[in-house]
């Protein structure tokens, strides 16, 4: 509010003796700016409530609080050109979204829905001289490098009638300023895959237990109602969670309902680095200095050694009493997600002219296929 009161016309007329709290100087502002107005950005309106699911009284004052700071402003709206306002989740409880009877919410609109993410013809249109460095450095053609961009970093829609896709800003950036580095999950290092919300609910044992069950075969449908609905923090189904917290994006099906899907591998792979985290479960440093030789091991035909690094990596990564990878394909995506990208060319689920592959790995001079 300091930084605030400096733009003011008169800031020696603040009163801010009347002021009690930072509500209360907030309104002291607004006063004074009789002729002009501002422009008011508030990131992440739900973050202190999300912070406190664990302490109900905390929270409970911080309702209050949410719920006068927006009262406020929306006594001195003429004051205001324009207020954006974010947020993972629509809280229920919380004033914002009854206070303003102007609120235009763009969550699941159209006309928004590539606001946040970078298009196919902004890639190619700004970004080319940059994909050409990196199919350089990687000694890949250009195709190659777009085609795997999509793969990894495309997907997301964030309306059910969405014309096309996005790329995940920040994962396609990243990669273009280090190509060296290779095809990285850029997304979940940034902690852009733990956000508190997603990470305090999964502490709950109930919560827990519906993450660890989610089928990756089983498709997940959503009304539209569903996806606009209020929630209680500590009472959001499981999949409207993932879907807020980036893990589903929606895929259009029908007038009543929505699929809820990953919008790509890097996403995909989250999903799993983010059961492996919450469980704890961490490969030595021996396992990781083991697939280092993979590249090795294929061109050589080598299935012994190949089996002994896969092995390694399932035996490190599930414990007795662990249900989180009791899948066939959890297990074939717990060995893929295990090996870096900088290692190998990977990929899952393809079709080519060898057939059909869970998985394959890659060398300049080697194809290796893995089919159940």
């Amino acid at each position: 509010m300091r930084e605030f009161s400096d733009i003011l016309p008169h800031p020696e007329k603040l009163n801010r003796t009347a002021a009690t709290g930072p509500n209360s100087l907030l309104e002291e502002c607004l006063k004074q700016l009789t002729g002009s107005s501002v422009v008011i950005l508030i990131d992440e309106y739900d973050a202190p409530l999300t912070h406190t699911l664990d302490e109900p009284e905390l929270n409970k004052q911080i309702v209050s609080y949410l719920g006068a700071f927006f009262n406020t402003l929306k006594d001195y709206k003429d004051s205001c050109r324009f207020i954006f306002i974010t947020g993972i989740t629509r809280i229920a409880h919380v004033s914002l979204f009854s206070t303003f009877n102007n609120l235009n919410e763009i969550t699941l609109d159209d006309d928004y829905s590539s606001l946040l993410g970078i298009t196919e013809s902004e890639l190619h249109n700004y970004f080319d001289s940059y994909v050409e460095n990196a199919a350089s450095v990687l000694e890949m053609s250009k195709d190659e490098v777009y085609e795997r961009l999509k793969l990894r970093y495309n997907g997301n829609r964030f309306s059910v009638h969405a014309n096309e896709s996005v790329y995940n800003p920040w994962s396609v950036l990243s990669f273009l300023s280090k190509p060296h580095n290779g095809f990285e999950n850029y997304w979940y290092q940034s902690s852009a895959g733990t956000p508190t919300l997603l990470i305090n609910y999964l502490k709950d044992a109930g919560h827990a237990k519906q993450f660890s069950e989610l089928s990756e075969s089983e498709e997940l449908y959503v009304t539209i109602s569903e996806l606009k609905a209020k929630s209680e923090a500590t009472h959001i189904p499981i999949n409207l969670l993932l879907q807020q917290t980036g893990y589903y994006t929606l895929q259009y099906n029908s007038e009543a309902d929505v699929l809820l899907a990953y919008p790509n591998e890097e996403v995909e792979e989250s999903i799993f680095n983010l059961k492996r985290d919450l469980y704890n479960l961490k490969l030595t440093s021996k396992t990781n200095r083991c697939m280092l030789a993979i590249p090795e091991y294929v061109d050589a035909a080598d299935i012994e050694s190949l089996k002994t690094v896969f092995n390694k990596i399932i035996i490190e990564s599930i414990t007795p009493d662990s249900g989180i990878f009791n899948r066939e394909v959890d297990i074939r995506n717990l060995i893929y997600i295990s090996i870096p990208d900088s290692v190998i060319y990977k990929s899952r689920e393809t079709v080519n002219a060898f057939g059909f592959a869970d998985m394959q790995l890659v060398t300049s001079i080697t194809f290796a296929k893995f089919v159940n």
